[in-house]
């Protein structure tokens, strides 16, 4: 059995709010985020570090939680 997910606890926290500068907006499961990862896939592509790298150039923040 595994421990129940905090994540949702974690990601609401002022700390985390301030760090990213701005609201949340969480789901812990969504029909529209299961098609989109269906239609994309979960998996990296070419070039997807340059992709990153360039999203965070231009000030994009994220937040790793569980594991992702």
């Amino acid at each position: 059995m595994t421990p129940p997910s905090r994540h949702h606890l974690r990601s609401h926290h002022y700390s985390t709010k301030a760090e990213l500068g701005g609201l949340l907006n969480w789901t812990g499961s969504s029909l529209h985020a299961l098609a989109a990862y269906r239609d994309i896939g979960d998996y990296p592509r070419d070039n997807w570090l340059n992709d990153l790298g360039f999203l965070f150039d231009k000030g994009t923040k994220a937040s790793l939680v569980d594991e992702d």
